[in-house]
């Protein structure tokens, strides 16, 4: 907490960024550390996993539609208009 408000300099190697270096005032005052920022609480990144292997089998969407065309085709095929056959009246 000691450096908020300063300016400090990063020190790293853009193609390792596994070590970055932390300087104020010219020294070394050691090794940047990662900061997980989770979105809510420590849930989150444990229903993760639960969450990959959730894949849907089909889309919800698909389904509906699928529904809806199966039951267009039930009632247009339900209805037979008798006249137009041959030999009604």
């Amino acid at each position: 907490m000691k450096w908020i408000r300063k300016t400090v300099d990063l020190r790293y190697d853009p193609f390792d960024l596994e070590s970055i270096e932390f300087w104020y005032s010219g020294q070394k005052q050691g090794l940047a550390k990662p900061l997980v920022i989770q979105e809510y609480n420590n849930l989150a990144a444990k229903n993760k996993k639960e969450q990959e292997d959730k894949t849907p089998k089909t889309s919800r969407l698909l389904t509906v539609l699928e529904e809806r065309s199966i039951e267009r085709r039930r009632r247009k095929l339900g209805a037979i208009p008798f006249r137009q056959l041959e030999g009604g009246k």
